[in-house]
């Protein structure tokens, strides 16, 4: 059986037509097909995107494909920790008393807050503080993370 038999547009095999039209078609009669395909016990769906992308012709197409999503999924991700460590860190500075401001560092209180609310933001400014001017300075994530947040008020 030749996969590209059917296949009109020399675009791909009529396997992938076929998947195309179950996963496009509004037609009731592949709606099961839908579902299944997308229920994901067995981990078939992730093995298939797995071998896709560890193919040597599959990888330049999902990186292709991924990268536009992939950026906005971050910045959506690293918003929402930003707005939820800014809340975070008003309630600290609303409650600071004499006592706090005298013991207060930034890594005993940014720290927990960054590693607690904004954990994918943390693993960013970790490989941003890893330039060579970041290291030079000796800047830590959680003191990056400080300064961003003054910059972004």
């Amino acid at each position: 059986m030749d996969p590209n038999d059917g296949d009109t547009d020399g675009t791909g095999s009529r396997y992938t037509h076929f998947i195309l039209h179950v996963l496009r078609s509004s037609n009731d009669e592949f709606k099961t097909y839908r579902a299944r395909f997308f229920t994901n016990p067995s981990g078939k769906l992730t093995e298939l995107l797995d071998h896709i992308f560890e193919d040597k012709r599959g990888r330049p197409i999902v990186l292709s494909w991924m990268e536009p999503r992939a950026i906005t999924l971050v910045l959506d991700k690293v918003s929402k920790e930003m707005d939820d460590m800014k809340t975070a860190l008003a309630w600290t500075i609303n409650t600071t008393t004499p006592e706090n401001l005298l013991t207060w560092t930034i890594d005993a209180s940014i720290g927990p807050v960054v590693e607690s609310t904004a954990p994918t933001l943390g693993r960013l400014l970790r490989v941003a503080a890893e330039t060579t001017r970041e290291r030079e300075r000796n800047c830590t994530t959680v003191q990056f993370a400080y300064l961003l947040c003054l910059q972004t008020e």
